[in-house]
């Protein structure tokens, strides 16, 4: 069974003249094209940081460190293989060895898109895999520290929501949004949802 889930997260900036430091940390490896760098983490399928070439303006993703997938509804802690070939992209090979399953994660960047795909999944077992998630994973995120950092967002049959970041209070559970995007005075980020159903079996982020 082949199973395929891209992101893509599609970027616009602002006039401005920020220029936001950019350093590499342990642990991590910058992949980029020529508007956009993304900085990764190596030991999970984790953006930490954004960064538009043009100006330094930065947006984030997951800042704090992740371990766990939930396969079929339950957090395994899977073996990590990192590798990356070229400028633009890395690939996570997340092994089960409970499950005897193995997924395939691959991050790129194209322009000014960053492309998050599952592009395989190898079940050696007696285990199926039917859903897919990465708990409390943030693929884009904004401080509130940030100048004018705000959400706005779109439900079916709803008013869109739209605030200052700073002055919403967290829900107390995860809120679907048909579109969303986040964004400062200085660059905005939203995210693409495609996702591929092959024998019945759905993966979500």
């Amino acid at each position: 069974m082949n199973v395929i889930r891209c992101l893509t997260a599609r970027w616009a900036t602002a006039a401005a003249t920020m220029c936001a430091a950019f350093q590499l940390l342990a642990g991590t490896r910058e992949i980029s094209s020529p508007a956009l760098k993304v900085r990764v983490d190596t030991a999970f399928p984790r953006v930490v940081d954004y960064q538009w070439k043009a100006n330094g303006a930065t947006l984030y993703g997951q800042e704090e460190a992740l371990h766990e997938v939930a396969i079929n509804g339950t957090n395994y802690t899977p073996k990590v293989r990192f590798s990356s070939k070229g400028k633009d992209s890395v690939t996570y090979v997340l092994d089960f060895p409970a499950l005897q399953v193995e997924i395939t994660v691959v991050m790129k960047v194209t322009d000014n898109v960053l492309e998050f795909a599952v592009t395989s999944i190898k079940e050696c077992g007696p285990v199926k895999v039917m859903t897919m998630a990465i708990p409390n994973h943030s693929l884009i995120s904004v401080r509130s520290t940030q100048p004018g950092a705000a959400f706005i967002g779109s439900q079916v049959g709803k008013a869109d929501v739209q605030a200052l970041v700073a002055d919403r209070r967290p829900d107390a559970k995860p809120v679907p949004f048909t579109h969303a995007v986040l964004y400062d005075q200085q660059l905005a980020g939203s995210i693409d949802r495609k996702s591929t159903r092959l024998n019945s079996s759905h993966l979500g982020i």
